[in-house]
């Protein structure tokens, strides 16, 4: 619950103050972003203008990274910065939120245009049908595919999308339809690659969701 130590560590290690967009890779920027959202669902991070300004250091590092779609898995800390901005305190908040959508938009699109190329996964129809791979996940080009892993586009289709919607409709607080979109996914999280420990944020936001849906209603 030391959430003055964790701002802390963000200035010291993951802000990248000064650095210039492209000087910081992507894995770095997922730790930034995903510090933060860990930080609003707990609800440390400061108001107003002063966590809008966190959210904007980390989101302008990740302008080469926009509309690139290398992993779904930075897609989504792409959208945890514009979502929060986007329902944050900014006078720009409504074009973030159109950023927003344009991501989703984007994604969409990669996804539809290499989905068919051929993946090692033998029955793409459902997510469902997916349960175990030896490797989480494609970071090749677009269709290049490690043995047994579905495509970095399929995994954009049936995870990325999803959970990327799932995170904007939590941000402006629709937690039934937060809910709705990150439930069927909580089997396949490894899907996206990286640790369980860099991939719970989507439990974390599920949970939350889930607490908020369920207040609503009483």
């Amino acid at each position: 619950g030391n959430y003055n130590a964790a701002l802390r560590i963000f200035g010291t290690y993951l802000e990248h103050a000064g650095a210039a967009p492209g000087a910081v890779g992507a894995f770095p920027l997922t730790d930034s972003a995903s510090l933060l959202w860990r930080l609003r669902l707990c609800g440390a991070l400061p108001p107003g203008a002063q966590g809008d300004a966190l959210w904007q250091s980390v989101l302008r590092l990740w302008e080469p990274f926009r509309g690139q779609h290398l992993s779904a898995f930075n897609d989504l800390h792409i959208m945890m910065c514009l979502s929060a901005l986007g329902t944050g305190e900014s006078e720009q908040k409504s074009q973030y939120l159109a950023e927003a959508e344009a991501l989703l938009e984007s994604m969409e699109c990669y996804a539809a245009k290499y989905e068919s190329q051929k993946s090692d996964v033998s029955d793409q129809s459902s997510l469902l049908s997916v349960t175990e791979h030896s490797l989480p996940f494609s970071t090749s080009v677009p269709g290049l595919c490690f043995s047994l892993a579905p495509s970095n586009a399929w995994v954009t289709r049936h995870l990325g999308l999803p959970a990327a919607r799932g995170l904007l409709a939590f941000a402006q607080g629709d937690h039934g339809a937060a809910a709705d979109a990150l439930w069927p996914l909580r089997a396949h999280h490894h899907l996206l690659g990286s640790s369980h420990a860099q991939r719970d944020f989507l439990e974390w936001t599920l949970i939350d969701a889930c607490l908020g849906a369920a207040g609503a209603e009483e």
